[in-house]
């Protein structure tokens, strides 16, 4: 792989985690503040049901991720973003999940 390549895939990498991060954050702080200020939730079994299922994908992601070898051209820091990615989407799905007991 030749620097540019790599040089996109990290520029790529960290934008993406940034934003992640972001809505992560936004998600929890949300989920906080609905603990002090409750409100209604038209339908919590399916806030509940949506929240189950992206954590059930997120960890069956983890799980393939962290058992694969590396391909030709692949760096650790690659595997590395992208475990990085999957718990921080884990981290959304237990804030919906969060959202959704409050």
């Amino acid at each position: 792989m030749d620097i540019w390549t790599e040089l996109n895939l990290c520029i790529g990498a960290f934008f993406n985690g940034v934003f992640l991060l972001a809505l992560a954050l936004s998600i929890c702080l949300q989920s906080l503040e609905r603990f002090v200020h409750v409100e209604v939730v038209n339908s919590p079994k399916l806030v509940l049901i949506i929240g189950c299922i992206g954590l059930g994908l997120n960890i069956i992601s983890a799980i393939v991720v962290h058992g694969k070898r590396l391909s030709v051209g692949a760096t650790h820091g690659m595997l590395k973003c992208s475990v990085i990615q999957t718990i921080m989407d884990m981290g959304i799905a237990m804030g919906l999940l969060l959202m959704s007991w409050s």
